[in-house]
């Protein structure tokens, strides 16, 4: 059997998935899709695929897809690979790198996913508005050191001396996540305020540090009036990915691929049309899941019509037939 480069990507896909999803465990995988793990055996080995494998390929698909409307899963595109790229160097260099784009960019999943990948690696979500003792209890939580009645400055100095050596030691990463939010506010900034532990992070821990903001915040750091306040800590910054806010090319068709195999012209001009909307591939996204529920109900492949009704769903949009005739009670 001759299996084809879309094949071997879902093959691909499904050894991750084994390996992630199922723990290795490659008779639960194959009783997720219905089959013998003689199949997958054969499929992993790339000895000799004959047999029922074509059924069994079809079978990982609507393996794929389910997963893909159960939860939220990170689809490879050029976008994603780049984040992923900017994580190894990272993680390989041991140097503080910085990631920003807009928002729907799929900078978050691609963290956690690739943090999930690689275990031990640590992902630090910053709320909104968070303040720098709210941080370092996070940071602190998440590399399991106690907190609890424990004074912020025993905390920042635990934070910046062992919880350093300890990651340089085991070569993990620190991923710090939506840190725009620790940007000062207010008409006069005089000090970094709560984005100071950045700085810190980077000059005392010497292990790969990724920072995560909006691309909005950046530019504030570099080009906004305040400027000069940040300076340092954005000169510490030995590496940026920047994502651009358009599609990039070949993004949108590895999308659609996910959820359709040789999508129709009209379908991938509907999709297209709406990485252009605000949330960008968050919006598609979503709206390909709802395209994908509705053809499933139907036991057809998804349509046009379909991504169309699912993107109206989110934006409120209604199929109600309104009875021009009917007066009030």
């Amino acid at each position: 059997m001759n299996v084809t480069d879309q094949q071997k990507v879902l093959i691909e896909w499904a050894r991750s998935c084994l390996a992630n999803e199922f723990s290795g465990d490659i008779e639960d995988m194959a009783d997720a899709i219905g089959y013998s793990r003689t199949i997958l055996d054969k499929l992993f080995s790339k000895a000799g695929y004959e047999g029922d494998l074509d059924a069994a390929l079809g079978a990982l698909t609507t393996l794929r897809q389910r997963m893909l409307l159960s939860q939220e899963m990170l689809i490879r595109t050029p976008v994603s690979d780049r984040i992923r790229d900017g994580l190894d160097f990272a993680e390989s260099m041991m140097v503080p790198t910085i990631v920003t784009g807009p928002t729907g960019r799929s900078k978050t999943l691609t963290a956690v996913t690739w943090c999930r990948e690689r275990k031990r690696r640590i992902h630090v979500q910053l709320p909104s508005q968070c303040a720098r003792w709210r941080a370092v209890q996070l940071i602190c939580d998440a590399v399991g050191i106690k907190t609890d009645g424990v004074p912020l400055p025993t905390l920042e100095a635990q934070l910046l001396t062992n919880v350093s050596r300890k990651l340089s030691l085991t070569r993990q990463t620190l991923i710090l996540d939506d840190a725009g939010v620790l940007l000062p506010t207010g008409k006069r900034v005089t000090g970094l305020g709560s984005m100071g532990i950045v700085k810190d992070l980077m000059d005392l821990v010497r292990c790969g540090l990724v920072v995560i903001m909006e691309d909005y915040q950046w530019q504030e750091m570099t080009s906004g009036k305040n400027k000069h306040v940040f300076a340092q800590t954005v000169g510490r910054f030995k590496y940026h990915v920047h994502l651009p806010g358009e599609p990039v090319q070949g993004e949108v068709p590895a999308i659609l691929a996910e959820f359709v195999t040789d999508a129709p012209r009209d379908l991938a001009k509907e999709a297209r049309s709406i990485v252009y909307e605000p949330e960008h591939l968050r919006a598609l996204l979503g709206d390909l899941k709802g395209a994908a529920i509705l053809a499933s109900r139907e036991s057809r492949p998804m349509t046009a019509g379909d991504l169309q009704k699912a993107r109206r769903n989110r934006l409120g949009g209604t199929d109600w037939k309104i009875d021009k005739g009917a007066t009030a009670a």
